[in-house]
């Protein structure tokens, strides 16, 4: 199992993150806390979703949460 932090889904998810946390500076005020946090949110979310999933034994339900997750997340980008 390889660690975490080396899988390049990891790496580009984290990446996005931060990504994110610096863009929804910018966002307007009524869209920063209610939409920029959520989105936040969700891809915290996802990081451990992805953590969770190499470690897991049962990774199919694992990765079904994960597609779930990142569908939700592209609807609100």
């Amino acid at each position: 199992m390889a660690q975490y932090q080396h899988l390049p889904i990891y790496k580009k998810t984290y990446d996005v993150l931060l990504r994110t946390m610096t863009a929804t500076k910018e966002f307007p005020r009524e869209y920063k806390y209610t939409l920029g946090q959520k989105i936040k949110d969700e891809l915290i979310e996802l990081v451990v979703l992805i953590y969770r999933a190499n470690s897991a034994k049962d990774k199919p339900h694992h990765i079904q949460m994960i597609l779930e997750r990142v569908q939700a997340i592209q609807l609100m980008i």
